[in-house]
Parts: structure tokens; sequence; C-alpha cells
């Protein structure tokens, strides 16, 4: 406890002031910075800025960080040192109302520790629930300002885990939209490597509660799956880790991208004398169609296109006869599905298919 609460006196400026922290540190009309609640729902400015000793909050835990390094505190230090503290450009601390802790600001409480500066300006602020609080501690660091560290994809990964598991259940466009808000200063290509990791974590996730019957899948999720299960299922390491066999991945949304891909690998099955073995997947069902439907179509309908348009190249036949050149077609291809149906299907196991009178 300070002397002032002791006391039961206010803080007042001259307990801030040090060699660092000037008087004109502890004006709030100095701070050019906005206190804002960045638009999340659920969250709500308390007063107006004001001095605060770190002393009268605790150090709560940043949902919007994913680990607090020393060696950032470190950084801030050096910086400061170069440009001191400039409350134009610098920003200000938020502090929970309610549970009388700091919502972020913990790098710039780690160097006022270092350096005996006692308080910040800080500004209070209320929460309706706890992921309201998560989305806000992410969105207030993701700013490019002084005196603080921009929320890094990690940071947006830790975020959005946190408020997945303060909701009821998941979904893909779900994970998506919280990745597109929280991690709007990210590259679309890192959104997209968090969306899949956090896709993936929650289907192995026993307490995670899916709202969507389909799974859907690319090419990463897929490689992040069999990486998952290839001690539980055998065709992983039989097959896919297997150097002697020859296997492709094919997503069937995409299904025209990877015929060139997918006739390299025939070719060189056919040159070693082996069959290709294929894992794939298929867009979720619409309508009265079924993943089985759909899952059959993928031979006899887009498989069969290829080899068609492979023959009539080379002026044979479309029969069975002929196909059965093609090494997908070989009788002992071994081909697998994803599994895809949160309902009917162990997602944790792939399915075997039947490739129509072939295999």
């Amino acid at each position: 406890m300070t002397l002032n609460k002791h006391l039961g006196i206010p803080a007042s400026n001259s307990d801030f002031i040090t060699g660092i922290w000037k008087s004109d540190h502890c004006d709030p009309q100095n701070w050019n910075y906005e206190p804002s609640t960045y638009g999340v729902v659920g969250a709500h400015l308390v007063g107006t800025p004001e001095m605060k000793l770190w002393s009268d909050t605790e150090d709560g835990d940043n949902p919007g960080r994913y680990e607090f390094k020393i060696a950032d505190v470190l950084k801030l230090e050096d910086e400061i040192n170069t440009h001191g503290i400039d409350p134009k450009t610098g920003s200000i601390v938020y502090y929970d109302v309610d549970e009388e802790d700091t919502i972020n600001g913990k790098h710039r409480r780690g160097y006022s520790k270092r350096k005996k500066i006692p308080g910040w300006m800080m500004q209070g602020i209320r929460f309706d629930s706890p992921v309201a609080r998560i989305r806000f501690a992410l969105l207030s660091n993701a700013r490019a300002v002084h005196y603080h560290k921009n929320a890094s994809k990690e940071d947006v990964y830790t975020a959005v885990k946190k408020v997945l598991e303060e909701l009821e259940d998941y979904s893909r466009e779900l994970i998506a939209s919280e990745v597109r808000t929280l991690g709007s200063h990210l590259t679309e290509s890192q959104r997209d490597a968090i969306r899949d990791k956090i896709y993936m974590e929650l289907q192995f996730d026993p307490n995670a509660k899916s709202s969507e019957r389909y799974v859907t899948h690319n090419n990463t999720t897929i490689a992040d799956l069999l990486q998952k299960i290839k001690l539980v299922d055998d065709w992983v390491i039989d097959y896919w880790e297997n150097d002697d066999a020859i296997t492709i991945c094919v997503n069937a949304q995409n299904f025209e991208s990877r015929v060139g891909s997918l006739l390299a690998s025939n070719e060189k099955a056919v040159e070693w004398d082996k069959p290709l073995h294929i894992i794939f997947c298929v867009p979720t069902p619409e309508g009265k169609e079924t993943l089985r439907t759909k899952r059959e179509k993928f031979f006899s309908t887009h498989l069969e296109r290829v080899e068609d348009r492979v023959l009539v190249a080379c002026g044979l036949v479309k029969n069975n006869k002929n196909r059965s050149i093609f090494a997908w077609n070989h009788p002992d291809s071994e081909h697998r599905a994803v599994p895809q149906d949160t309902e009917n299907e162990d997602l944790h196991t792939l399915i075997r298919v039947k490739n129509r009178d072939f295999n």
C-alpha cells in the first residue's frame, strides 16, 4: 500500500515526477492520444485520462499478447533513451475499473520498474464480457505508435483462441471473422495461416464444439491433419510418408489447378510401375447432394475427364481397358478421403474410398 492510500490522499503530480517523467507528462491535455474502444462491442470508456500509480493497479494478464519478453522492455528502454517520452506520439495505458488491473502496458510497466517511474497516464475502461476484454486488448495493441509493441501474429492467434474459448461453439467462418477483425494489420497469408492453425487445433480439442456439420479443408490443413493422425492411421506412414510410395494431395474445390501435378505424379508412377495413391477433400455438400456422392464424383467426373482428355489426345478409345493405364487406377492404389462430416465420421481417421471398378 502506498503512503497516499494509507493516508487516504489522492496522488498528486509531484508523486510521479522523476528525472525521466516530467511535469508536462502529467497533464492529460498534453497527450495527443485519443482514448478509444476500437469499436469493440461491450467495451465502455470510464472517465477521462488521468495519472495513475502502477501500484494502484494489478499487472493484469494481457489476453492480446502471446508472451512477454524482457528483450522487448529493453527495446522500449532504448527507444525512450533515444527519443525521450513524448506525449505527442506516446500512448496511454488502459485499466479495467472493475478488476483494477491494466489491460495493456506490460512493457511500459516493466520499463517503469527499471527506471523507478511510479505511474503512467491511464484511461479507465469497463467490459460487458470476457470476449469484449480479449478483443479490446488485441485491437488496442494493433497500432503503430511509440512506446508500444504492436500486436504480432502470435498475439492475434492467442487472442482469437481466447475469444473462442469463451464462446459455446466454433466454425471456420467464425474463426476467419475473428482473425480478420483482430488481425486487420496482418497480411492475408498471415491471417489465413492463423485461421487454419486454430481450425485444426479445435478439431482435435475434445472440449471444442463445431457449429458446422461439414469441415472444409485446404492443402495446408490436410498436411496438418496427417501429421496429427499418423500414429493412429497407418495410411500416413505406409503411403504418405513412405519414400517408396507415390502419393498426391488434391483439393477437389480447386481440381483444375492440380491437373498438372496429378499428371506429373501419374507419369512418375507409370515409369516406376507403381500405383498412385490420392488423398483428397471435396467441397461442402449443398442441397440434396451428399458427401458420399461428391467423393464418388471425384473419380467418376473429375478424374474421368482428365482421362478422357489424355485418351482422346492419344487417339485411344475411352474404355476401362485404356483407363487402366493411369496409375491412380492401379489395382493396388489406396485412395483416401479426408473426414469432413462432424456427425457421422471420426475426424481423426481417413476414409477409404472406392475408385469405380478399378480399386
